[in-house]
């Protein structure tokens, strides 16, 4: 399921990301804006039939790609 997950924020990132490891990244370092997070959100939500609050979705989800892995498992 992780894999999944990777694949789907690495679609948001800047090129030079596409192909190595996010997990410790922020999505500010991987070039994911605030637009790019609101559609990566999005497709989440419509792929894997989740919704998230806007508790959930507090800074510190965002801090690291890990973490926001983080909040999705615990929906699924």
């Amino acid at each position: 399921m992780k894999k999944k997950i990777l694949k789907v924020i690495q679609k948001y990132t800047l090129k030079i990301y596409k192909n190595k490891k996010i997990e410790k990244k922020s999505f500010q370092e991987l070039g994911i804006d605030s637009l790019k997070t609101v559609e990566m959100i999005a497709e989440f939500e419509n792929k894997f039939k989740i919704q998230f609050s806007d508790k959930e979705l507090n800074r510190k989800a965002f801090q690291s790609v890990d973490n926001f892995i983080k909040v999705i498992l615990k929906k699924l």
